[in-house]
């Protein structure tokens, strides 16, 4: 008898650590739900546009990462609309300078914008932030 009640505990036990990973499991799945909502979102708003493509633009890969692009260009470019005026309100805020930052900043905004005045750019947002918004 006192094997079979050392047996249900160890049932018990094992049954109580499962449960535990599986309620941890189901959170860690609920909490990328989203993520994964997004993605069927793209790649279905995606497939038409690949599908227009991939007979023009050879190879097919070519042709999924301008139908990526095409889809995800507008949403990069509200981030980065949304991170220049972050940033200015957070200067405003604190009342910092951030022409400090220019030297560190300007290669970088060089290579997003392309061009090769990407220092004057940014020169001219922290002079007057306002002709952002």
């Amino acid at each position: 008898m006192n094997s079979s009640l050392t047996q249900n505990r160890e049932r018990i036990a094992w049954w109580l650590i499962f449960s535990t990973l599986g309620v941890l499991f189901a959170f860690i799945l609920y909490s990328y739900l989203g993520t994964f909502v997004l993605g069927l979102f793209i790649y279905y708003a995606t497939r038409p546009v690949y599908q227009r493509l991939s007979h023009r633009v050879r190879p097919r890969s070519l042709a999924a990462a301008v139908a990526l692009g095409a889809i995800s260009l507008p949403g990069l470019l509200l981030i980065v609309y949304t991170v220049l005026v972050s940033i200015q309100q957070l200067s405003s805020l604190v009342g910092a300078d951030l022409r400090q930052y220019q030297a560190l900043l300007g290669p970088y905004l060089k290579r997003l914008s392309g061009s090769q005045n990407a220092q004057g750019v940014f020169q001219r947002f922290l002079s007057n932030p306002q002709q952002l918004t």
